[in-house]
């Protein structure tokens, strides 16, 4: 009897568990959504997992809206949610791990389409009047999407010491170049307008993982100098890109990964994480700054975003949990606001 019992228990639970997801799955077709003020916070959910998502933030009035892709499109956005992308009337919402990139509506979040047949999508870039550049994970190929279509048309080949780990990360352009972060040969590869391929690089450390442009035009690259055994001393590298010239390295010779580097919007304070707290830098200083702006004991701070004059320190708690999402003061790295992020909450984007 007992096990008889325990096995309609078990069938009913199935049951539920499965009429909850289909429930959940529903759009919610009463409520109007209307996203124009605020904020996008980026939730990469865990490889595999399912539970990547975008949270809307209304900063002026405090309030947010959870899981607003399947809310709205009544399916799950996928994992893992690496980058946002706006253009015109529309967000590009980059799914890594999913093989995708979800486009929709910048006003509503409804889908517009889905661009597929992508290897492992991390960056986008605009190219020219119609085209949209990807940057890839573990492939030796830039991916070039028609925005008029949302279909993949052709690739750019980029020269790596080994195809199978090339690692393309953020795209940047610069007076009418491309500039690519080269993850794995630590390069900055660059890219002319109206060509297909690469034609001219410039050597930083490994795993250039960001990139800023100065009010002086000059560029700032943070490399995180890859994993041990094969590493190199993390980096923080100012370059010319007029003439491709490196003028500064400076090393850091501490434990740890810098990450995450942003520009002040007036161009001057570049601010970075490394171990766990985050450094403001002038870009007239001679050297790395010895004391932190902002700390924080007790929490995993996993991305800094800087949008809209607000800086945004990222909470991952233990990876396995909804974590939250900082508002710091610019200034002081003083914590001004605290909201709810999903699971790994990552970049911070401005609405547009």
């Amino acid at each position: 009897m007992y096990l008889l019992n325990a096995k309609i228990v078990s069938v009913v639970m199935c049951l539920l568990v499965l009429l909850s997801a289909c429930e959940k799955n529903k759009p919610d077709e009463d409520i109007d959504f209307q996203f124009q003020q605020g904020i996008w916070l980026i939730n990469e959910g865990n490889f595999n997992s399912g539970l990547g998502s975008i949270t809307y933030i209304d900063t002026g009035v405090d309030t947010l809206v959870e899981n607003v892709f399947e809310r709205v499109n009544g399916r799950k956005l996928g994992d893992v949610v690496q980058s946002l992308y706006f253009e015109e009337e529309r967000m590009y919402i980059v799914v890594n791990n999913s093989q995708k990139i979800e486009v929709v509506d910048k006003k509503d979040a409804k889908s517009v389409g889905t661009i597929t047949s992508l290897h492992s999508p991390r960056y986008i870039e605009k190219w020219g009047t119609e085209s949209l550049l990807v940057s890839n994970f573990r492939s030796p190929y830039l991916q070039v999407v028609n925005r008029n279509t949302l279909q993949v048309t052709d690739s750019i080949a980029i020269p790596t010491a080994n195809q199978a780990t090339c690692w393309t990360e953020q795209l940047l352009v610069i007076e009418q170049e491309l500039w690519i972060a080269n993850m794995k040969d630590g390069q900055l590869q660059i890219v002319k307008e109206g060509e297909k391929m690469v034609s001219d690089s410039v050597a930083v450390a490994v795993d250039p993982n960001s990139m800023v442009l100065d009010r002086e035009g000059y560029l700032w690259v943070m490399s995180g100098g890859g994993f041990c055994p094969v590493c190199e001393t993390p980096a923080l590298t100012k370059i010319d890109p007029r003439r491709k010239e490196v003028l500064q390295t400076w090393l850091f010779e501490g434990e740890g990964t810098p990450s995450s580097l942003v520009i002040d919007a007036e161009g001057q304070h570049l601010l970075y994480l490394y171990q766990g707290a985050v450094y403001k830098m002038n870009i007239g200083d001679d050297g790395l700054p010895t004391s932190a702006l902002a700390t924080f004991e007790g929490r995993n701070i996993y991305r800094l975003s800087l949008t809209d004059g607000k800086l945004w320190a990222a909470d991952a708690v233990n990876y396995l949990q909804q974590g939250s999402v900082l508002q710091l003061n610019i200034e002081t790295g003083a914590l001004e606001k605290q909201y709810k992020g999903g699971f790994i909450p990552s970049s911070v984007y401005a609405i547009k």
